[in-house]
């Protein structure tokens, strides 16, 4: 199996499987989801976009740090590079629609209704960045509180606009971006 159909099978079932919890969960409770599409909609989306853009180039690019350069020469540079420009939108749109569903949608919700928004935002952003980094979490420390911050971000995209639709285009746009951004990377030094 080539790494490009490999990397592209481990997204269908990861996010398959968070896809699938979400929807047990929103056919099971009576929790409301707004998904509310307009051209106003999409340029909230790529409104959003931009400050993750500058924020990954001077997080990923002007810094420079042992533990970033490790994780972007070990592992997102090659993981970008064994994609096709397909392959990147296929696995941008299935993190946007399923990490969203499941971190934005069914978690923060769900703990919203228990223990307020606040622990909410940060609980589900917490566990966003652990589910990235699952047996690789001491090395790349720094990283994780990084995605911690990056899903912060995305809720707050929900909780403010209460539009769950403009933080998953906007995680869709931001990863098809990122990806095709690292593809054009050689070694990061």
């Amino acid at each position: 199996m080539s790494n490009k159909k490999a990397i592209l099978l481990a997204a269908i079932c990861t996010e398959g499987i968070l896809l699938a919890i979400w929807l047990s969960w929103y056919l099971l409770t009576d929790q409301p989801l707004k998904f509310n599409f307009s051209l106003k909609t999409f340029f909230y989306a790529l409104t959003f976009t931009i400050p993750l853009i500058l924020i990954n180039y001077f997080i990923f690019i002007k810094c420079k740090s042992d533990e970033i350069t490790n994780f972007l020469n070990e592992a997102i540079i090659p993981l970008c590079k064994s994609l096709d420009l397909f392959s990147a939108l296929i696995i941008s749109i299935l993190a946007g629609v399923c990490e969203e569903l499941f971190f934005r949608g069914l978690l923060l919700t769900f703990i919203s209704d228990y223990c307020g928004i606040y622990f909410a935002i940060l609980t589900s952003s917490i566990l966003f960045s652990v589910l990235h980094f699952i047996g690789r979490l001491k090395k790349y420390k720094t990283i994780v509180l990084i995605y911690t911050f990056i899903g912060i971000y995305f809720a707050l995209i929900v909780a403010i606009t209460d539009n769950i639709l403009i933080a998953i285009l906007t995680h869709t746009i931001y990863d098809f971006i990122a990806i095709n951004w690292f593809k054009k990377l050689k070694q990061y030094s």
